[in-house]
């Protein structure tokens, strides 16, 4: 936890002794440092069963100052395994304000097993005698939220009372029509709130069935507030934070009300379709959060993020709605001669779990065209300002790790420059103005992080900014069409640039740069992208996935190695990427496989007017909907390109329809603004013709370039029958003279096929087969 103390001081904030971390799923730190709870699988999750019969699925290990204090078994009929992710994980569970309770986010409670089935007839155990075996039905089938989230039950609220040492659930609505997640406790602690998901979608009311949700933010969402007894509740024990005994002041959860249960959770946020990552401010006087109402309006699975708050007295909130401090940017950011000056919007996935500068400033990580940026939001003056440099000479991208009593400490990295943590001195009650940042000197750790060899090529590689042509702003008013970053081989007598340090060694302090720091990063300043002994270099053009994400200029390994291994690298952001405006983004849906494959084409001509590739020809390598485009691309301008490698990739959306845990991501990319109305089970045979008209496999048969599929066996957003049937299609019409194609399966990943094994050996395979093809290659 980041400290002032130890900023200003160097001194070192309390910490419980060292703990066992072998085989922890997960580590939760109380704020003070003093306590910590160590969660594993338990015996039902795989193991044994443990002494006397039970079977416990969860152990939860409470480590205090001086020794572990006690080692809670918590069984499947409690509740199931831990949520330790980011979306209903949140940023953690949340210790009460005493670090007496802990609130968290585990599966909802087993349901009874099924019928018995077989064993002995006769009355005698099994365990006495031979005889038929006995088991249990499977029971009935139960939705779940899709991709990542196979077989996992519903996510539920459970509080860890280490007075009673027991486990409560906390009553927090219907679990048969509700999920639970992202808890913080109120600040008197009488109270936890917490985002509530409906199970059925209400903006695609023509789909039954629970919907995928990692990497969706149009499923809605609410804030709502569960009450938690307590005896005396409000007084914070600031002894027991200090480390005195926890028992001599401890205001643990009172009992039910004989008969009854908990008073029923209230919703904070009515009227609103959005609204997400609940965060209080250090006096407990504000709770702000996050919504992104205008992905779920409009149906696009990411949109521009708005930034909300509820001003909070005591027990609950003030009356009246919440009220904005950052809207949504609907018109398309002013063009200037900078343009990265100007605000596009908000777009955070959640607020960090320490965002305070003090009780009127927050700060959050959002995208800001091709870079990550930091930002200030005042709550009194409701405005938002940028507070990390602008994008200088390395393109670079900021991300804030925590904020506390007017420090921030935030990581800097560009495509070529791995991330190095800096530091800043904000102000507490202060006009934020230009800021200066000062490296923050981790030692042997930082020095140790990257190798001799790799530090020496990235020394050799530059980031270029690739812009449409001057007047090229979008004849629909959406804005700028694309933007690209183009990471390249330094070439002969190009000069290191001036605040480029060795990978390993940044700079100890940054400042503002100017307006003409970036424009000499910009296309039209490049020098050469040839490598230092001439060698001509493939480009790679990789169009993202989503598609409303984005590429930043954020290191990246896999990029790094594709570039030290005689590459380089072109980055589309199109239209319909997130960072460039609502405006842009919305242009996309219905009109995919025409704006985005058109943009990266003009990006990939824009290159190459600058020398990217000569000599050397292109490749396309892209996932999810990156795939999308790369099967459009190499069926649209197949002489383009010489090989592709598709990464789990959209490539028939008539098949994917049947078959994802997204079939309305299908309906909006498809049809655009009429797709949520017309998203239904079974879809209506114009639908299909509309998919069909939309997707690669209309151009398979115009396909002469090498292909490459790499598929994850679980994947249910794109499954893999989708790139299957699409080889087949290939292979069909085109016989023995058609391209080569290869597919990989990895059958125990997922869609992200990010495992550190998969991961290995599909760019191993990817860079083999796109040498195995490349120009001056015999193989075709």
């Amino acid at each position: 936890r980041l400290s002032e103390a130890g900023l200003e001081a160097g001194a070192p904030a309390a910490a419980t002794p060292a703990a066992e971390m072998h085989g922890a799923l997960a580590c939760w730190a109380s704020p003070s440092g003093r306590r910590r709870v160590l969660v594993r699988a338990g015996a039902g999750a795989g193991g044994s069963a443990a002494a006397g019969g039970a079977a416990p699925g969860t152990i939860l290990e409470v480590w205090g100052p001086l020794r572990l204090e006690r080692v809670v078994s918590v069984p499947e009929v409690v509740h199931g395994s831990v949520f330790a992710d980011p979306w209903f994980g949140g940023a953690g569970p949340s210790w009460s304000p005493d670090e007496r309770s802990l609130v968290y986010v585990a599966e909802a409670p087993a349901p009874p097993p099924g019928p018995a089935w077989g064993g002995a007839r006769d009355g005698r155990k099994e365990s006495e005698s031979a005889g038929p075996a006995a088991w249990h039905g499977v029971g009935p089938t139960r939705d779940d939220w899709g991709e990542r989230y196979t077989g996992r039950r519903s996510p539920s609220l459970f509080v860890l009372d280490t007075g009673s040492w027991s486990v409560a659930r906390v009553a927090a609505g219907d679990a048969d029509a509700y999920s639970m997640g992202q808890p913080v406790w109120t600040p008197r602690g009488d109270g936890i709130v917490f985002v509530r998901w409906p199970h059925a979608p209400d903006n695609f009311p023509g789909l039954t069935q629970r919907l995928g949700i990692v990497y969706c933010f149009n499923r809605p969402c609410h804030l709502a507030l569960a009450p938690w007894l307590q005896v005396g509740a409000g007084a914070r024990d600031e002894a027991a934070i200090e480390g005195a005994p926890l028992e001599a002041g401890f205001q643990g959860a009172a009992e039910a009300p004989a008969g009854g249960s908990y008073p029923a959770a209230t919703l904070l946020t009515p009227g609103m379709s959005s609204a997400f990552s609940p965060r209080f401010s250090p006096d407990g006087g504000t709770l702000v959060f996050l919504s992104q109402a205008a992905a779920v309006e409009s149906g696009a699975h990411a949109a521009s993020a708005s930034l909300h708050a509820l001003t909070w007295c005591g027990a609950g909130p003030a009356p009246g709605p919440p009220h904005m401090l950052v809207g949504v940017e609907a018109g398309a950011p002013p063009a200037g001669p900078d343009p990265y000056a100007a605000f596009p919007g908000l777009y955070s996935g959640l607020i960090p779990a320490q965002p305070w500068v003090d009780a009127d400033t927050l700060l959050l990580t959002s995208q800001w065209r091709s870079t990550t940026a930091v930002l200030a939001v005042s709550l009194s003056a409701r405005s938002v300002q940028r507070v990390s440099p602008p994008p200088g000479p390395d393109h670079a991208s900021w991300s804030l790790l925590a904020a506390d009593a007017g420090w921030a400490v935030a990581t800097c990295s560009s495509l070529h420059q791995p991330p190095s943590p800096y530091v800043a001195h904000l102000g507490r009650g202060e006009a934020l103005g230009p800021t200066s940042w000062a490296h923050l000197d981790l030692g042997d750790a930082e020095d140790d992080a990257v190798p001799p060899e790799l530090a020496a090529t990235l020394r050799t590689l530059r980031t270029t900014v690739v812009c449409p042509e001057p007047g090229d702003d979008g004849a629909d008013g959406s804005g700028p069409t694309w933007e690209a970053l183009l990471l390249h081989a330094a070439g002969d007598g190009a000069p290191e640039s001036a605040s480029t340090p060795t990978p390993g060694e940044p700079p100890a302090n940054i400042d503002q740069p100017t307006s003409a720091d970036h424009a000499a990063t910009t296309a039209d300043h490049m020098i050469s992208t040839g490598s230092s002994d001439s060698t001509p270099r493939p480009l790679l053009l990789m169009p993202h996935g989503g598609p409303h994400s984005a590429f930043s200029s954020e290191f990246s390994p896999v990029l790094g190695a594709l570039c030290a291994l005689g590459h380089d690298v072109l980055l589309v952001n199109y239209r319909g990427s997130t960072g460039f405006g609502e405006a842009s983004l919305q242009a996309l849906p219905g009109r995919v496989g025409e704006l985005d494959v058109g943009d990266c084409l003009a990006a990939l001509r824009r290159a190459r007017a600058l020398g990217a590739g000569a000599g050397a020809g292109a490749a396309v390598v892209g996932g999810s909907h990156g795939g999308f485009l790369a099967g459009h691309l190499l069926g649209q301008a197949p002489g383009d390109f010489f090989a592709g490698v598709l990464r789990n990739p959209v490539l028939d959306l008539g098949l994917m329809v049947q078959l994802s845990d997204i079939p309305d991501w299908c309906y909006v990319e498809a049809w655009g603004a009429e797709g949520a109305r017309r998203a239904r089970v079974k879809p209506l045979s114009e639908d299909l013709d509309r998919f069909h008209a939309v997707s690669p496999i209309a151009h398979v048969d115009k396909v002469t370039a090498p292909m490459l599929f790499l598929l994850g066996g679980k994947d249910r957003r794109v499954p893999l029958r989708d790139a299957q049937q699409y080889a087949n299609a290939l292979r069909v019409l085109r016989g023995e003279a058609g391209p080569a194609t290869k597919i990989l399966v990895f059958p125990e990943d997922n869609h992200a096929l990010d495992s550190p094994q998969t991961e290995f050996e599909q760019w191993i395979t990817a860079l083999e087969w796109l040498q195995r093809h490349g120009p001056g290659s015999t193989t075709m």
